[in-house]
């Protein structure tokens, strides 16, 4: 309990929004900094919504930088993150459709 409290109040640089594209097996987005070289391996840290105390952080590999895109891939991922990731991201895929939809008066 008190990690959570002291990473909720700690001073700790956060960067810009930017999009990002993400599912269980990578991500790209616009980076709007220096982008580590191809080959470094890091952590990946997405903040989902701001309401989210911590950000999602998962185990990132540069596999390709194009100008300002970087693509990461996530090497040693479980299969528990794996199955969620992938839930998560079809449950977003689903609203955005339906909001595609609502829009489109459909």
């Amino acid at each position: 309990m008190l990690q959570l409290l002291g990473k909720l109040v700690s001073p700790e640089r956060i960067s810009a929004p930017t999009s990002i594209q993400f599912n269980s097996l990578g991500a790209s987005w616009t980076a709007l900094g220096q982008i580590p070289p191809t080959g470094e391996q890091g952590i990946l840290r997405v903040q989902l919504r701001s309401s989210l105390p911590q950000p999602l952080e998962l185990p990132a590999e540069i596999i390709a930088v194009e100008g300002s895109t970087a693509r990461v891939r996530f090497p040693d991922l479980s299969d528990g993150n794996v199955a969620l990731i992938q839930k998560l991201a079809f449950l977003r895929h689903r609203r955005d459709i339906a909001v595609a939809r609502k829009t489109r008066g459909t």
